[in-house]
């Protein structure tokens, strides 16, 4: 015998995310078409970075100067030519000039955008030559390996809800057709006015 209960479910994609970038800047190259299916790392949109990359240069030239003067130091220090105050305020430039090259590749390396995970990317909201904001919707990206599936059940089956327990269900576009799944997470928190527990199902896409 087995108890059969029927519910709503809304689908949602495996991971979904709007590509988006975290500083206000032009985008110089873009990387992809509508709909394109990418890979994880896979290169999106690269935002104009001359700026970046004329300080990055400046920055090399100091940290070699720095790290020049800091082993004329240590050599001096050596041979007791040079205090050991001077060696360390000359270790202390070589170490902030490092830190100076690390922040603007970091920066840098903000202006690529590449794919987080494999999935479908949507419509393109922006141009090449066009300014982006923090938060703007370059695109989105979806995982549709496998549908994820919420719905409500009432608390009096929550006894008997498992990791696993399979389900099958229909969508109004597809008419009869029958997809099958399996239970993958029960909430930990009953709705205190409905009495009912979301589940979460998994079913192949």
């Amino acid at each position: 015998f087995s108890d059969q209960v029927e519910a709503l479910g809304t689908t949602r994609a495996n991971e979904t995310v709007v590509i988006t970038t975290d500083i206000s800047e032009k985008i110089s190259s873009i990387y992809f078409d509508d709909g394109q299916r990418v890979k994880k790392n896979d290169l999106l949109v690269i935002l104009d970075k001359k700026e970046e990359e004329a300080d990055l240069r400046a920055a090399e030239a100091s940290l070699a100067e720095a790290q020049s003067s800091y082993e004329r130091a240590k050599n001096l220090q050596n041979t007791n030519a040079l205090s050991k105050a001077t060696l360390q305020e000359r270790l202390a430039t070589l170490e902030g000039a490092r830190a100076r090259v690390e922040s603007i590749k970091a920066r840098i390396e903000a202006l690529v955008i590449r794919a987080p995970f494999d999935g479908i990317l949507g419509l393109r909201q922006f141009s090449i030559g066009s300014l982006v904001q923090p938060g703007e919707e370059i695109t989105t990206l979806d995982d549709l390996s496998q549908i994820k599936i919420d719905f409500d059940i009432p608390s009096i089956y929550l006894a008997t809800l498992k990791t696993g327990l399979p389900i099958s269900g229909t969508v109004d576009a597809y008419g009869d057709r029958v997809f099958n799944g399996a239970v993958h997470t029960v909430n930990t928190q009953v709705d205190p006015v409905t009495r009912t527990v979301t589940v979460r199902a998994i079913l192949p896409n």
